[in-house]
């Protein structure tokens, strides 16, 4: 099976933080604890497009993270609702860079050395030229884990969801933070 991973995750070290986002977004998600100054949020809703009900509930610096295998890897970053620089590169069917991350605003916004990489790494990582930079030097792991995200791999709601129906454990502490249902009834 080819990995499909679709997470957020919030410059923060209290877990409270990401759960109180899930809320104001009014979406269901699965949430990890807080580790290396990130809690990592896999919200409900459509994978590999920016959740805007997430995104527009946001009021602190949010990181989205994707990878499909086979296909495609890319990363936002949102301070608030508002986008500061994103990447994207794609596969399939040919190899090309659609939007181009600026290191320099990400560190700024997400407090973090990304423009420290050797030359070579962040040319690799920023503008891959073969499909040999894609598999052996994987861009994508080496984004995350050049930032510190502790849970990006192997990371989506429906994962974590089809986990949960079939019993099995959720894996690195991951909790389901389900929706808030308001419900008014008048009383007679």
């Amino acid at each position: 099976m080819s990995e499909f991973s679709d997470s957020y995750h919030l410059r923060t070290d209290d877990t409270a933080k990401g759960r109180a986002l899930l809320r104001r977004a009014g979406l269901e998600g699965y949430i990890h604890p807080a580790a290396q100054g990130w809690v990592s949020i896999c919200p409900e809703g459509m994978p590999f497009e920016p959740n805007t009900q997430l995104i527009d509930a946001n009021t602190g610096v949010l990181v989205h993270y994707v990878f499909g295998e086979h296909h495609a890897w890319g990363c936002e970053i949102y301070q608030g609702p508002e986008l500061i620089t994103r990447h994207e590169v794609s596969w399939d069917p040919e190899l090309a860079v659609l939007h181009t991350l600026s290191p320099s605003a990400f560190d700024a916004v997400a407090q973090t050395t990304l423009a420290q990489l050797p030359q070579e790494d962040l040319q690799r990582l920023l503008h891959p030229t073969t499909l040999e930079d894609i598999h052996t030097f994987k861009p994508a792991s080496v984004f995350a884990q050049a930032i510190g995200l502790p849970h990006y791999a192997w990371r989506a709601f429906d994962y974590l969801w089809r986990e949960q129906e079939l019993g099995q454990p959720l894996p690195d502490g991951a909790q389901l933070v389900s929706k808030l249902i308001k419900i008014h009834a008048a009383l007679a």
